[in-house]
């Protein structure tokens, strides 16, 4: 027997008994009644750069897939003359800290397809600050890194180890906390860019 959980088809066997939280009452369920849990994500085929641009783009982000070698040169276009903090590790850029630029470009861990969202990790306060401060984030991450979900990336990170920090960034900042007026750049970045590095060589 296999529940479908975006059906109602089991609700009416979540009966909970006192003191049992939910994880463990579907874990009591699902073994009496030999129920196999399905995730509809995990039994599709699909591409996941396809997915995560898609994702992305549907919360307001730019994307752009680039060649490793051309890197440098689409960044700056990017950058376009602007007062800019770019990661070391991405190409030397010397000009100003983070509280000055209006644009930041940033290595990113991973990218989740199902969201459309992009992963930093980080020992230290200071390495969050690109994707606060400045109003334009550029987040670059690897074709390679992109995972199907966050049941994925926990499975990465587990293995090395989890960050004292990690940033889930899904957009750019939007608020609508006054009279449910959408406003972007509020609490964080009021643009993000997503730069995707196809596969044939890792950054």
């Amino acid at each position: 027997k296999e529940c479908d959980w975006s059906s109602d088809v089991c609700s009416s066997d979540l009966r909970e008994p006192k003191n049992m939280n939910s994880f463990d009452s579907i874990k009591r369920i699902t073994s009496e009644k030999n129920i196999k849990l399905r995730s509809p994500l995990k039994k599709r085929t699909y591409d996941k750069l396809q997915l995560f641009i898609k994702e992305a783009e549907a919360v307001s982000t730019e994307t752009m897939v680039i060649k490793r070698q051309n890197i440098e040169t689409e960044l700056k276009k990017l950058v376009n003359g602007r007062k800019a903090w770019v990661e070391q590790d991405i190409f030397p850029f010397d000009c100003c800290n983070t509280a000055e630029a209006d644009i930041a470009v940033q290595k990113a861990d991973f990218g989740i397809a199902e969201t459309g969202t992009v992963v930093v990790t980080s020992a230290l306060f200071s390495e969050q600050l690109p994707s606060l401060l400045p109003m334009h984030h550029v987040a670059v991450v690897n074709e390679s890194d992109i995972l199907r979900d966050t049941e994925e990336l926990f499975g990465k990170l587990g293995t090395a180890g989890i960050p004292h920090r990690i940033s889930f960034i899904t957009g750019p900042s939007k608020t609508a906390d006054i009279e449910l007026n959408l406003v972007k750049g509020v609490h964080g970045p009021g643009k993000l860019t997503i730069v995707i590095v196809e596969n044939d060589e890792k950054m």
